[in-house]
């Protein structure tokens, strides 16, 4: 049985009968792939929704703190929308990360675009 959550699709394949989260399609180089292989987009994806969840936020609550709309921080999650410099910026301030989101973003900003990803331009 496949349910879709927020930030992947739990497919009920966990050890102990537990729930495991794949990520979303959507996000390229994401699927079975080790961090390391996973594009920088896939990566800020997957981190800022680790990040959110360590945190024990939901996506309403971090973009109250954020100031932004519910929206953008799902489609970030997902990989769907491209992260500013800005918000990269704040992430790393509300998380309390010393230029991790920054280092992604710049990675996003000089990695060629694949099909179906964002250009940055």
């Amino acid at each position: 049985m496949q349910v879709r959550g927020g930030s992947g699709i739990f497919d009920g394949s966990g050890r102990s009968g537990g729930m495991r989260v794949r990520p979303w399609p959507g996000v390229h180089g994401a699927a079975g792939r080790s961090r390391d292989q996973m594009s920088p987009r896939a990566r800020f994806a997957l981190d800022l929704a680790q990040q959110r969840k360590e945190a024990g936020m939901s996506q309403a609550a971090l973009s109250t703190r954020m100031r932004c709309h519910t929206s953008l921080i799902s489609h970030l999650e997902r990989g769907r929308r491209p992260p500013t410099l800005d918000f990269a910026e704040a992430l790393d301030h509300a998380f309390h990360l010393d230029g991790h989101f920054v280092g992604l973003f710049r990675q996003i900003a000089h990695s060629p675009v694949k099909d179906g990803e964002f250009d940055l331009a």
